[in-house]
């Protein structure tokens, strides 16, 4: 410690030292001041041994402390104070007993004896729970005195654990009333005032409130919740009087003044909208609800049921008095929803809603009175606003409309306006009331901006608003000359009762001569007529109006040119007053109206009812004799010459095919000389040219003498003349029709291009077959040479021939003709020149029999024609029975049949057939045949040659054969196949006999079993419903082969090289290169294929099946024809454009293996399509479902594929405009029906041809495409049986790689790959269409040539290449392509290859089999039957085939004879019923 520290130490312990010794200093001083001290907190007891202070009061009013003292024994202390009573002052201090508070004495300022009273009474309070009445420990308590309206803090102490705080407070000793503040409960500060010191308590939280959540229904307690306290004061007013917070229970605890009234105020939890409680006071207990159940409305269209969000909703309450008050808004939420906390309807008032969804009109609810959940319907009422001024009507859109009731006076109230949406529809809020009131809808018209009025709406629905009348377009125009008319004022008359008129309107005509009436009344049934003079003075009235359609006002259709009939030069008479009277039925004449002919003498007048039978005629005074003369009668519209004088002769020429006029040709009058009968009895007596209507006007005075006749004659065209038919005087009108027979000569070898410049000569065939020359014509520039031969009067036979149109020195002849008419002459350069007078070949082959049943059956025969057969009609007369009808006709075969029905046969009669046989040269052939018709007795016999009893054959399948006979004729045969044990393999099928009776079917792979038993089953049943049953029992062997199977399925036909190749690469190599096609080398048929450039639809076909035979990529090509079939189209109703075929078959090819949206998007946009499906007649005024439907059922999702007619309406809009422009395809915007449209679901903006894209889009990634697409693509490789596994996994597949630029080729893995393909049933199973039959033989036996033979072998077999009419395309499936004459032809065209040693298709049998080295029978039998069906042979095949070969001795490769062999032994095992399958 330092030296300063002791220092500083030492000091102050002398300070106290001196401190303590100044009392004794002065205690010999005597005392002047007694103090008795009493304790002011316990009832002023004396303070013993009580410590007292006392302190100087200084001039300046502050003290200084002097001295102190304690109290004895009783109470007592004494001071000696200087200065005491001589002007000095003091005060002293003590600590109070109670609450250690110093406690000051009044001023002493005199000596003497003074009552010192330390302390006041106490104030002991004791705080309590009103509710328990338990006291509360460790609150905080606080004293406050009022001084000046503030108040001033006093003391503040905590309770005891007995509740008890005790106040020493000096305010209550001097009557100042004391409040006490204590927070116990809910942050609220409680006060109680007191006036006295004393015990008191302090009760708390007696008044009791419980806050509960008033929006929810269970009025859950709101804890830790805000509330305010106002008191409610007397003016009506409030005053805040606390912030409080409820505890965890939702309750409160307050203190309130008591004979005052409060109130809580809360937020309510749905809007944070001040609640307000009833009154409180103090002591009471309530429970508080703050809110109260809210009305929830959702926003609901009124027709679909959709919500509608995002709308602003408004509430009014309604009072009782019916006036309404705004009371709060908000918008619907994403579910349509708005909620509204409407308490007063909990009061009995009322409140309404409205909104504005639609057309900014607003809605209004019904009327609410109760609390919770409503549906807010909007819209029941739509009306389709559209501008019925226009044409066709458009919608009204975007267009104010005005509401109006129609009151019970038939005074109309305005209510409110909407505007019309984009499509001119009005979804309106009218009824929601169910009020029964009327309404109106009122808008301008866009014509003339007048008011018009809808019907009235008297309930919610569907209503249509025409605003105005549709405009009533009128064009007056000269029928003279077609001219429009301009400047013509046009009168409209309202036609009434008894065919009065009342005048509407007048409009004057444009430049154009057109104008336009509005005449509501044609919408409402009424009728107009319009009244023009433009002509001669003359006033001509149109035909009644009914409707708005566009009205051409024709004036003029009566052209008269009056002439002066005395004079040679016929003057014309000008300004000429003529007369028009009607003749009558009673023979007399009335008087019509008057015209004035122009300066040219014309008259342009219109004469009603010529169309009905009314005439009139013309009278005028002639300028010289002043006598009226009539013209003649006037019975029809055109153009007249009235002679004033001497009668004129009008003769009309016209075309009487067409009906056109001949103009600027000379008509010639001759007279026929009575008893002359030379050649040419006639005397030219008059002639004329025709006009621009073909009218010559013919002048002779001879014409009116009786007892005359006539001719007329005129060289029309290139054919020479052509003269009428006899005519007597006084004819004065002679319809006059030439070209009564035009003939087009046309190149059948160019397209049927027309040939011009070119001789025609007319002959008339004499029965004896000879030809009578008539006449000659050259053909018009449109190759038309027309002829006028009356020879045809007389119905014998004509023809015509060409002379050397080729220079070829042939002269080629048409069709025979027996009647007036157009005749198409086609010729060929190959055409001979020789006229074909022969007559078809002509047979009935069944009925075989003398015999038919009463029941019906099939005629059925063959005819042939040295050219070529039209048709075949049959006569049938049985008793009294009799009609003619026209057979089913093979034109390529020959083959014709017709079934006869019971009722054109009588039992125990004749049946008396006559058939007639045409060519097309029009040579005819017939033939009779006599059946007796009977009661039908025996029962048909059956047989069956293919098989016997117990043999084996193949589970890939085999062909059945036999025969059925009847003694009339057989109905049915039906063929049946179940297992051993009976599941049924073959339901009943129908079979179709030939008419010898053979039949034949053939059983597919997929449904045997190996190792099985199987029995066949044939059940005939004859015209009567005789049966009999044949069975037969065999047994079933298996066969497996996944190379052919393989090759089969992806090649047009197996060749012995592909095999070589597939058993050296494998079957997974060899699909690999396949599903790849351009790294397969193709170059050699590239450039054998590189100057084919197809020209005709044949070239095209054969080009198609060189592709077929000859390219290694075969799988594309496969493909490339599954394409083009499945999107098919006909040649022939694309206008024969062989373009449009080339374009689609090239584009199918370059995407065969490729992504299926370019395939459907090439199809939709190709000409051959866009033609063939009619799509170029899709307009958007009529829109036409025909690709729009098969898109759907064939090309996409198909037919099951869950689509509506709602989807082909749609899709038909869509596909609106698609059209074809300079061969290509062509969007046509203005005939595209531009509006937003909804496609299965899928939202179509409006937009151009980008809404068929997105279509296209949404097909091709649709999973009922996926699987009707691989459902084909299974039928065509696997199996004509579904195989639900693969097509499920293919679809997959096919939907996966939707966006892969090798879609189809990965589907086709999955197919060619799968455990199905190559699954026992499935190989060898389906049977080969013609096309892969023609392609097979021909690449088995590696045949050669161009091949231009084959499209005709295969349209002999039902397969004409890209002429098939059908939008399904040729089927895939066995069934379809077997039947009798099917194999026949087969089996024809097998035969006819395996012997053709030259020509379009040959086989060089020289190089078949000596590559192979075979060169003995069974090797040649072997490879052949290796090549052609594989191991699907019976033991019988190969012995037949050995057998053939073997037939002239044993089998010498070198020998004379091995040729010829070979070739039968080829066309022997092409026709085994097991090359036809694959």
């Amino acid at each position: 410690m330092t030296n300063r520290h002791y220092l500083h130490r030492g000091l102050l312990l002398l300070l106290m030292l001196l401190t303590c010794l100044l009392p004794a200093a002065h205690a010999a001083v005597a005392p002047n001041l007694t103090v008795q001290v009493v304790d002011g907190t316990n009832a002023d007891a004396p303070l013993i041994n009580h410590e007292i202070n006392v302190r100087e009061i200084l001039a300046d009013g502050s003290n200084v402390w002097r001295t102190k003292a304690k109290t004895d024994t009783n109470g007592q202390v004494t001071f000696s104070l200087d200065g005491l009573g001589s002007g000095k002052r003091y005060v002293l201090q003590a600590k109070s007993s109670r609450a250690n508070k110093t406690r000051q004495s009044a001023v002493i300022d005199t000596a003497g004896a003074v009552t010192f009273r330390v302390g006041f009474p106490l104030l002991n309070v004791t705080l309590l729970d009103a509710l328990t009445q338990q006291p509360l420990p460790d609150i905080s308590v606080t004293a406050y005195k009022q001084e000046n309206g503030k108040a001033i803090w006093l003391d503040n102490l905590k309770t005891n654990s007995s509740g008890l705080v005790i106040f020493e407070l000096e305010a209550l000793s001097q009557g100042i009333p004391v409040t006490l503040n204590a927070k116990v409960f809910n942050g609220f500060t409680a006060t109680q005032t007191y006036t006295q010191a004393g015990n008191a308590n302090f009760i708390l939280g007696d008044t009791v409130a419980t806050l509960v959540d008033g929006i929810q229904a269970a009025l859950p307690p709101l804890a830790n919740y805000g509330v305010q306290v106002r008191e409610l004061l007397s003016d009506g007013k409030t005053a805040w009087f606390a912030s409080v917070t409820t505890d965890a229970k939702g309750q409160l605890r307050l203190n309130l003044p008591a004979n005052r009234q409060f109130r809580l105020e809360a937020k309510s939890t749905f809007n944070n909208a001040y609640k307000v409680s009833q009154p409180l006071q103090a002591g009471q207990q309530q429970t508080f609800q703050v809110g109260t159940p809210l009305l929830q409305a959702t926003l609901k269209d009124a027709v679909s049921g959709a919500v509608i969000p995002a709308v602003k909703v408004t509430a009014y309450r309604i009072k009782a008095d019916g006036t309404s008050v705004w009371r709060t808004e908000t918008s619907t939420d994403v579910n349509g929803q708005v909620r509204f906390d409407l308490p007063e309807l909990l009061d009995g008032d009322k409140a309404q809603l409205f909104a504005a969804p639609y057309n900014a009109h607003r809605a209004a609810s019904p009327i609410v009175s109760q609390l919770g959940n409503m549906e807010f319907k909007v819209g029941e009422t739509h009306i389709k606003v559209m501008d019925n001024t226009q044409v066709p009507a458009k919608p009204f859109a975007n267009q104010k409309v005005t509401i109006a009731e129609k009151m019970a006076d038939g005074k109309e109230v305005w209510r409110s306006e909407a505007t019309t949406d984009a499509t001119g529809l009005l979804r309106l809020s009218l009824f929601a009331q169910n009020d029964n009131r009327t309404y109106v809808l009122k808008a301008k018209s866009p014509f003339n901006q007048t008011w018009k009025t809808s019907q009235p709406l008297q309930q919610a629905g569907e209503y249509t608003f025409t605003v105005g009348s549709q405009p009533l377009p009128v064009t007056l125009k000269d029928l003279s000359n077609g001219n429009t008319l301009a400047n013509i004022p046009i009168t409209a008359y309202r036609v009434v009762a008894g065919d009065k008129l009342e005048y509407i309107t007048r409009q004057t005509t444009d430049t154009n001569g057109r104008t336009s009436f509005d005449l509501p009344e044609l919408s409402n049934g009424g009728t107009i007529r319009l009244q023009a003079t433009a002509f001669n003075n003359f006033g001509a009235w149109s035909n009644d109006i009914t409707s708005s359609t566009a009205f051409e006002f024709g004036v003029g259709s009566l052209q008269v040119t009056v002439k002066d009939g005395t004079q040679a030069d016929g003057a014309l008479l000008p300004n000429l007053d003529v007369h028009i009277r009607e003749n009558m039925a009673d023979g007399t004449t009335v008087w019509f109206n008057k015209a004035i002919t122009d300066a040219q003498g014309n008259l342009k007048i219109d004469l009603p009812g010529l169309d009905k039978g009314r005439k009139f005629f013309l009278q005028a005074t002639h300028p010289v004799t002043k006598r009226y003369k009539s013209s003649q009668t006037i019975d029809k519209a055109g153009a007249y010459t009235f002679m004033v004088g001497t009668r004129l002769m009008a003769v009309t020429l016209y075309n009487a095919i067409t009906a056109a006029p001949l103009a600027d040709k000379d008509v010639t009058l001759q007279e026929i000389q009575a008893g002359n009968t030379t050649t040419w009895p006639y005397i030219w007596r008059s002639s004329a040219k025709t006009d621009a209507k073909g009218v010559a006007v013919i002048d002779s005075a001879l014409l009116s003498q009786a007892g005359l006749n006539f001719v007329l004659s005129v060289t029309p065209y290139n054919t020479g003349r052509i003269m009428t038919a006899p005519f007597p005087a006084q004819t004065y009108s002679v319809d006059f029709p030439v070209g009564t027979t035009p003939v087009t000569l046309v190149d059948r070898d160019n397209g049927n291009a027309i040939m011009p410049n070119q001789r025609i000569d007319a002959y008339e065939i004499s029965t004896d077959g000879k030809l009578t020359w008539l006449k000659n014509g050259t053909t018009d520039a449109n190759g038309q040479a027309i002829f006028d031969l009356e020879t045809l009067r007389k119905g014998t036979r004509h023809v015509f021939k060409a002379y050397n149109p080729f220079a070829n020195k042939q002269y080629p002849y048409s069709r025979i003709i027996t009647s007036a008419g157009a005749v198409t002459f086609a010729v060929g350069r190959t055409d001979k020149g020789e006229l074909d007078l022969k007559p078809p070949a002509l047979e009935i082959l069944s009925p075989s029999k003398t015999n038919v049943g009463n029941l019906g059956f099939e005629l059925s025969g063959k005819a042939s024609d040295d050219k070529a057969l039209d048709k075949i009609d049959i006569n049938l007369v049985s008793g009294s029975l009799t009609s003619t009808q026209t057979a089913t006709l093979d034109k390529v075969t020959g083959n014709w049949k017709l079934p006869i029905n019971s009722n054109a046969l009588q039992i125990g009669q004749p049946l008396n057939v006559t058939a007639t046989a045409f060519d097309v040269t029009g040579n005819t052939t017939t033939i009779t045949r006599s059946y007796q018709v009977l009661a039908d007795k025996d029962a048909p016999s059956i047989t069956i040659s293919s098989h016997h009893a117990d043999e084996t054959v193949l589970k890939t399948g085999f062909l059945l054969q036999g025969n059925v006979t009847d003694d009339t004729a057989v109905s049915t045969v039906q063929l049946s196949v179940a297992q051993e044990g009976g599941n049924v393999l073959v339901t009943p099928k129908n079979l179709t006999p030939t008419p010898a009776g053979n039949w034949a079917y053939a059983l597919p792979n997929g449904i045997l079993s190996q190792d099985s038993k199987i029995t066949v089953t044939l059940t005939a049943t004859d015209t009567s419903g005789k049966q009999s049953t044949s069975t037969l029992a065999l047994n079933v062997a298996g066969a497996h082969e996944e190379n052919r199977q393989l090759l089969s399925r992806t090649t047009f036909g197996i060749t012995d090289a592909l095999l070589q190749e597939v058993t050296q690469l494998g079957t997974t190599a060899f699909l690999e290169q396949q599903l790849n096609p351009t790294t397969l080398d193709d170059s050699v048929f590239a450039a054998r294929m590189a100057n084919s450039n197809p020209a005709t639809l044949a070239e095209f076909q054969t080009a198609t099946l060189q592709r077929m035979i000859g390219s290694r990529r075969q799988l594309q090509e496969v493909m490339t024809w599954f394409w083009d079939n499945h999107f098919n189209t006909d040649f022939r109703k694309t206008g024969n454009k062989l373009l449009y075929e080339l374009a689609e078959n090239d584009v199918f090819r370059a995407n065969a293996l490729g992504n299926f949206r370019n395939l459907l998007g090439a199809s939709a946009k190709s000409p051959a399509m866009l033609y063939y499906l009619d799509s170029v007649k899709n307009v958007k005024a009529n829109a036409n479902e025909n690709y729009a439907r098969e898109i759907l059922e064939l090309h996409t999702v198909g037919v099951d594929g869950g689509y509506t007619q709602k989807e082909v309406d749609t899709l038909a809009e869509v596909f609106t405009g698609w059209q074809v422009q300079n061969d290509r395809f062509f969007f046509n915007a203005a005939q595209h029906n531009s509006v937003a449209k909804v496609f299965w679901g899928n939202a179509i903006p409006a937009g151009g041809v980008d809404e068929g894209e997105r279509v296209l889009d949404i097909l091709a990634r649709h999973p009922a495409t996926a699987n009707y697409l691989c459902s084909k693509l299974v039928t065509y490789f696997v199996s004509d049986q579904p195989v639900n596994s693969l097509q499920a996994r293919c679809a997959d597949t096919f939907l996966a790689q939707a966006s892969a630029p090798d879609q189809i080729a990965q589907v086709l893995r999955v197919i060619l790959t799968s455990p199905e393909f190559y699954a026992t049933e499935n190989i060898n199973s389906k049977v080969k269409t013609p096309l892969e039959f023609v392609t097979a033989s021909v690449r088995a036996t590696h045949a050669q040539g161009t091949y231009a033979d084959l499209p005709a072998a295969v349209k002999r077999m039902g397969m004409d290449l890209y002429q098939y009419p059908l939008p399904t395309g040729y089927s895939d499936t066995g069934d379809d392509w077997v039947s009798s004459a099917a194999l026949q032809e087969r089996v024809r065209f097998v035969n006819l290859l395996a012997n053709a040693r030259s020509g379009a298709t040959y086989l060089n049998t020289a190089t078949l089999f000596s590559l192979q080295q075979a060169v003995t029978a069974e090797s040649i039998a072997s490879d052949l039957l290796n090549w052609t069906i594989g191991g699907y042979y019976a033991e019988l095949e190969w012995q037949t085939a050995l057998e053939v070969l073997n037939a002239e001795g044993a089998f010498n490769p070198n020998a004379s004879n091995a040729e010829a062999r070979i070739r039968e032994t080829v066309g022997t095992v092409l026709s085994y019923p097991e090359f036809n399958y694959q």
